[in-house]
């Protein structure tokens, strides 16, 4: 059973980094980042051990206990991933400052596109031109019967 515990407290404090001795110190740490029916589980869970272990419990109780403990054990691994997921998403839509954007030289930009734009010109028509001479040839030696 306080394996069970110890569990839920590692996953706590691994993937939240959470602080606290008991479950319910952890759940109190970073109870704004759980959603409010897991932080409840968790707390029941931690209410519902103590109690099996004051008692003399039956083997049906304990195996509920371990089965809750599973699932609540799942959502917060669940949670975590999610959680690493939106962190890793996130790519920023800018990595220049305010200051930065100013001292840029669009002129020079400017040239740099326009240098670029004549030169894949200038390449596209001479495959064009080649592939039409190319074409005729072809057509050429087909007609007089050299291929």
């Amino acid at each position: 059973m306080n394996d069970y515990l110890q569990t839920s407290t590692r996953l706590l404090r691994t993937s939240f980094d959470a602080k606290g001795e008991n479950l319910t110190d952890l759940v109190a740490d970073i109870d704004g980042e759980l959603p409010k029916e897991l932080a409840s589980e968790l707390l029941a869970l931690d209410r519902l051990a103590h109690e099996l272990a004051q008692s003399a419990s039956d083997p049906d109780a304990l195996a509920d206990f371990a089965f809750r403990c599973g699932q609540a054990q799942e959502r917060i691994a669940a949670l975590s991933q999610g959680y690493q997921f939106e962190r890793l998403g996130f790519v920023p839509t800018s990595t220049l400052e305010d200051e930065d954007v100013g001292k840029i030289d669009l002129d020079a930009i400017a040239r740099l596109a326009e240098f670029r734009d004549r030169i894949l010109k200038t390449i596209a028509d001479f495959t064009l031109k080649f592939l039409v001479v190319a074409v005729l040839l072809l057509f050429l030696g087909l007609a007089l019967g050299l291929i």
